[in-house]
């Protein structure tokens, strides 16, 4: 492999195949699309293919969206509920576990912000289906 770095599987994929000419035995690639949002799904099956990607074995998923230049809520709440589901797909957690989440990042470095800004919104509910379960939805999962 070349000296490009990437930290995504497709595109460590795309070099190796555009490099070699050929596709990697041990790798499977998913494509799958909700309206104008494409899902990839990279699987690394084998070691030594996750060795020519630089990757351990396991499921690679990206997520690309249109440009949002400008706040359109209806586009958000569209990548919102794919991100949902990929995630649902990915935990496949019984509905009764109990969610621990934890925001890791740099509150002061834009880039790496975003887990302390998602936890400071996050509504803790443990507490709550455990004191009062029939004023909770059973739709909402204990955080």
């Amino acid at each position: 492999m070349n000296n490009v770095w990437t930290d995504l599987a497709i595109e460590a994929r795309d070099m190796y195949t555009k490099e070699n000419k050929r596709e990697l035995d041990g790798v499977i690639v998913d494509e799958e699309f909700e309206d104008d949002i494409k899902i990839t799904t990279v699987t690394i099956e084998s070691d030594e293919a996750g060795e020519e990607l630089g990757k351990p074995k396991g499921n690679y998923i990206t997520i690309d969206f249109p440009e949002i230049t400008h706040y359109d809520g209806e586009t958000m709440d569209k990548v919102s509920k794919v991100v949902d589901n990929v995630l649902v797909r990915l935990i496949d957690a019984p509905e009764e576990k109990t969610a621990l989440v934890v925001g890791l990042g740099n509150w002061n470095v834009t880039p790496d912000a975003l887990g302390p800004r998602v936890t400071e919104k996050i509504m803790v509910t443990r507490h709550l289906k455990q004191v009062m379960p029939d004023a909770i939805d059973d739709s909402v999962r204990p955080v």
